[in-house]
């Protein structure tokens, strides 16, 4: 059994504290990070809620945008969202998402998200939680990153 002096904090992997989550956010916003916010946000609801919106997606990320995830990484061109998003509903009708919790921090915005699936597929669960990391340039989605939890667990 190892022993760590109370002061020491949490060993790496403990859950943190809610008030501990964030990593670079203020109360107070820049204009800029303001700007940041509102495409996260437009574009999480659009392409998480799988949108018919194709045109606005394109309006939010660069031309091609790059996406580091868990199967490596790669670039994803506006046009190529349609048929993903359309393919994706046939094979989960029913699906939800949602983020909990957002931090911004001049050009990186992240939140906290969850996909419920009310008819798993083997091998995907119906609980999917991750989060995701957007970088900025003029307002734009650029870049992003995504990490997930195994299937079917949650971050509570």
């Amino acid at each position: 059994m190892a022993d760590r002096p109370s002061d020491t904090g949490p060993w790496p992997g403990d859950p943190r504290p809610r008030e501990q989550w964030s990593i670079a956010s203020a109360e107070t916003l820049t204009a800029d990070e303001e700007a940041n916010l509102a495409t996260m946000i437009r574009y999480a609801v659009l392409y998480q809620n799988r949108s018919d919106d194709f045109e606005s997606i394109q309006e939010l990320v660069i031309d091609p945008y790059v996406i580091h995830g868990p199967k490596g990484t790669r670039t994803e061109r506006p046009g190529d969202v349609k048929p993903d998003l359309i393919a994706f509903r046939e094979r989960s009708p029913g699906y939800e998402g949602w983020f909990d919790d957002v931090f911004v921090g001049g050009d990186l915005v992240a939140r906290r998200l969850r996909y419920h699936y009310p008819e798993p597929l083997p091998g995907r669960g119906s609980l999917q939680c991750g989060i995701a990391i957007y970088r900025f340039e003029n307002y734009r989605i650029v870049e992003y990153w995504n990490a997930y939890l195994p299937i079917d667990m949650g971050f509570d």
